[in-house]
């Protein structure tokens, strides 16, 4: 019986071992590094937000960094890209004057995958400010640079939901359409179009 058992445990073994030439599986990131991603990425976002710090908000990026904000998660036509210059003067609109003290900015449900020098991270991001709030689902796309170490290439945003006082509103496909159904009828249907 004994000796069944060690024969199997050696063909298990057996099958187990790479054959020659194979390439190495990848290794999952040690939680380290995904610490100290997620890190980078929530000091950026708080900055941002909560103290209205350009300079620590962009210092996490890239420098050919784009920002995209979406109706999904994944790439659509109704998508808005920013270079970082223009994001940093789209955002100025609202980072220009001073904080409120009351916004705040918490994460969820995150997300790191870590494969060599890039690593994608994907979160909900509540952010809540006097009056209200708003849910995003966020996903970032990261590049380690030899000397600057870990910095966002992409930042994809996509509304989830957006309280504002007793009201509340849901993006999801209905929502959406609905919406694209009263532009229309207000703007007509090349309002519609142009979004994308």
């Amino acid at each position: 019986m004994r000796s069944m058992i060690g024969g199997l445990l050696a063909l298990a073994l057996m099958g187990l071992a790479a054959p020659a030439g194979a390439a190495e599986p990848v290794k999952a990131a040690d939680p380290e590094t995904e610490r100290a991603i997620l890190r980078l990425i929530k000091r950026a976002e708080r900055a941002g937000f909560e103290r209205h710090d350009k300079k620590r908000y962009f210092k996490a990026f890239a420098k050919g960094a784009v920002w995209i904000k979406g109706r999904r998660p994944v790439a659509g036509e109704y998508d808005r890209k920013w270079s970082r210059d223009d994001f940093a003067r789209y955002i100025a609109l609202e980072w220009d004057i001073p904080p409120s003290g009351r916004d705040r900015v918490f994460f969820h449900e995150e997300q790191v995958h870590v494969e060599g020098d890039k690593a994608i991270v994907e979160l909900v991001i509540r952010r809540s400010f006097f009056g209200g709030d708003s849910v995003e689902g966020a996903r970032y796309e990261l590049r380690k640079a030899k000397k600057a170490g870990w910095r966002i290439a992409e930042r994809r945003l996509w509304p989830k939901a957006e309280a504002i006082g007793i009201e509340r509103f849901e993006y999801n496909d209905e929502a959406w359409l609905k919406l694209d159904e009263q532009l229309e009828l207000k703007e007509g249907p090349e309002a519609v179009e142009g979004l994308a």
